[in-house]
């Protein structure tokens, strides 16, 4: 059996900070505009709670969660993947979403053999890497990457999206910039 390596979606694989600015856009009628980069959506965009709280009701009355986009490459790179390991996706998500997200990954036909979730904050990451075994994971938040760490995880890649961090790289994360550089790193 192949060994498994475990991929974080929103901000690996999916590209769920444009899909989610875009449809915020379309409920407020009006460009947003980055203000920092902080990884909270309302900070980053300068939003009052109210409009912060409308844009996820939007966000969930066009289900969101079922049409985020794949960052460009990242089929080819998946499939290429497939070839050596498991795809199994761990992703901090509610649990009520993650029938959705499943349809999501489906649609654009990934390689992807299994999806877990946390729950949002339900449980860590830690929890489902620890029972996984995986042998590498890849996340774009070093929070995560610190879970995985912790859960025992040899191999560790940061996508560095430019997004704020909550923790330091002090666990040796090897950092790209797409998920298409982990091809010649593992």
């Amino acid at each position: 059996m192949l060994p498994i390596l475990a991929l974080d979606v929103d901000g690996v694989i999916l590209n769920f900070h444009d899909h989610w600015i875009q449809l915020a856009q379309e409920r407020l009628g009006r460009v947003l505009p980055c203000q920092n980069r902080s990884y909270h959506f309302g900070k980053r965009l300068g939003l009052t709670r109210e409009e912060y709280n409308q844009c996820w009701d939007y966000f969930r009355e066009k289900d969101g969660w079922s049409t985020v986009p794949e960052y460009p490459g990242v089929g080819e790179t998946l499939d290429l993947l497939a070839r050596r390991f498991r795809l199994i996706a761990v992703t901090g998500i509610p649990a009520e979403v993650l029938d959705h997200r499943k349809n999501n990954l489906a649609h654009l036909d990934l390689p992807i053999l299994e999806v877990h979730a946390t729950g949002h904050r339900d449980q860590t990451k830690e929890v489902i890497l620890s029972r996984l075994s995986a042998v590498a994971f890849v996340d774009d938040r070093l929070h995560h990457l610190h879970e995985a760490a912790l859960a025992g995880v040899p191999s560790l890649f940061w996508v560095d999206r430019g997004d704020e961090q909550e923790r330091e790289n002090t666990i040796g994360a090897t950092r790209i910039l797409s998920l298409e550089e982990i091809l010649d790193r593992i």
